[in-house]
């Protein structure tokens, strides 16, 4: 796997273009990530507009971790994506 960070790439536009695709990455797993955290949320019957304090802890936890789990599993398919991006395009 080539490495993904900013600074290991070889001109200064390729650090741009580095730069770049991070931002839009970031974008969309974020768009994403918010989308189905509405979506799941309203599948299960939870209200994610609700204060947490109406809710009980045993679900309140449960959703934190889940949702820290899922996030990383977006982020990790994404980092994969975008390093075949920086190595099939030699970014």
């Amino acid at each position: 796997m080539t490495s993904i960070k900013i600074t290991d790439s070889n001109s200064e536009k390729a650090k741009r273009i580095r730069l770049l695709i991070h931002l839009i990455n970031t974008i969309v797993i974020t768009f994403l990530y918010v989308l189905l955290v509405n979506k799941v949320g309203a599948w299960l019957e939870i209200d994610v507009n609700k204060p947490l304090r109406e809710y009980e802890k045993s679900t309140i936890l449960a959703g934190l971790i889940s949702m820290l789990l899922f996030q990383a599993t977006l982020y990790g398919i994404s980092f994969r994506i975008i390093s075949w991006i920086f190595q099939k395009f030699r970014i």
